[in-house]
């Protein structure tokens, strides 16, 4: 029988942060990719809340698109490939946390190339169409011709913004859908914003409420041959969340005299307030020993820790995490944050089974530190929290 202990402690090492964080939602490495396969099929990271929305985990292509995004143009000349954004983007809109950004670099060589990238109105754009973004598919988008040319579009306005660009074009294209932006939903449905390394470039208003539901690339080429590269490096939307602190508010809600910190315990209960706020505990004046995980032993040696915590969009930038040790001498953390949904670290170690409904408006977890993390009959587990 191994024997187990659980301590719970928020990070001394971490400095508050408030200004706003950024959730990268989508991501994949072009430079990753190989020429010899196909961009079809091939998976992209994401994060659980962008999956759970219905956004896709795999690029959908075009066949003559490869895993680097170079391609071979044969008999068709234009076509595309899309990642699906399900309801996460369009769920956001008159959210203070509904800003979102699409990031990439652009590369054309050649006369005749020209390399659309952006957002898509159509959750499956067709595969063999003209480049998405002359053809009022795309809201939100940019083309870089083989002139060095970046041409910004947002689709069925008539609204374009020139302005010049090297053959390789770094760019950001953002959709901010908050009200302190402007959105109210009637007249105003967000804005949408080109920007690169130097800055803003160009803007435009949505004037009414447009669904966003993929991001692409695409080809459009007037020459029957191969290229290289149309996009290198990192392509990735990322979410940037509002600058609210819920750990700030909660840390107000108490009577007792002298300061909340997150990695203090104002009430002296014995848990760090960080902690309890991440375990839900009603306010920095409760006792939050209650809160505190049970440990078990499953049936294959590993060490299980049951709890209650908040829910993802309710911790603002805390993070918790379960950590692990054989020795006490030093602890591993889960490479991830304690998760909204079932699944298993990228770690590992830690797997992870979420009850959303039994604990409502908390979610109970059940992490499961495996067996093969112990040495000699030993096998620790804790909570780490940070801000």
């Amino acid at each position: 029988m191994n024997r187990y202990y659980c301590a719970l402690l928020s990070s001394a090492l971490i400095t508050l942060n408030l200004s706003a964080s950024p959730i990268t939602l989508v991501e994949y490495d072009f430079d990753q990719g190989s020429s010899e396969d196909p961009l079809n099929g091939q998976a992209v990271t994401t994060s659980q809340a962008f999956e759970d929305a219905g956004g896709g985990t795999a690029w959908v292509a075009n066949d003559r698109f490869k895993a680097d995004s170079s391609h071979i143009t044969g008999s068709a000349a234009e076509f595309l490939g899309y990642i699906t954004l399900g309801n996460y983007i369009n769920d956001h809109k008159g959210n203070e946390d509904g800003l979102f950004e699409l990031t990439g670099t652009m590369n054309v060589t050649g006369v005749g190339n020209v390399a659309p990238i952006g957002f898509s109105r159509l959750a499956a754009p067709p595969l063999n169409v003209r480049a998405f973004s002359a053809d009022a598919q795309g809201w939100g988008t940019v083309s870089l011709s083989s002139t060095g040319t970046v041409i910004s579009r947002l689709a069925n306005t008539g609204t374009y913004e020139n302005f010049g660009a090297t053959s390789t074009a770094p760019i950001t294209i953002g959709l901010d859908f908050r009200p302190s932006s402007g959105y109210n939903g009637t007249d105003n449905f967000g804005t949408i914003y080109w920007r690169n390394e130097t800055g803003i470039l160009a803007t435009a208003t949505i004037g009414s409420n447009v669904a966003f539901n993929s991001i692409a690339i695409s080809n459009q080429i007037a020459i029957n041959e191969s290229r290289p590269q149309l996009m290198s490096g990192s392509f990735t939307l990322t979410q940037i969340l509002s600058q609210t602190d819920p750990f700030g508010t909660w840390a107000a809600s108490g009577t007792l005299p002298g300061t909340v910190t997150f990695d203090g315990d104002l009430n002296g209960d014995g848990v760090q307030d960080g902690i309890a706020f991440l375990l839900g505990v009603a306010n920095p004046d409760d006792d939050a020993t209650g809160a505190l995980p049970t440990a078990s032993e499953d049936g294959s040696g590993g060490l299980v820790l049951t709890f209650d915590c908040l829910a993802l969009a309710d911790r603002g930038p805390a993070q918790l995490r379960v950590a692990h040790s054989n020795s006490l001498a030093g602890w591993t953390a889960t490479t991830d944050v304690v998760p909204d949904a079932d699944g298993t670290d990228a770690g590992g170690i830690v797997s992870y089974v979420v009850d959303t409904v039994s604990a409502d408006p908390l979610h109970r977890v059940t992490a499961t530190i495996d067996a093969a993390a112990a040495s000699a009959g030993r096998l620790f587990g804790r909570l780490e929290g940070a801000e």
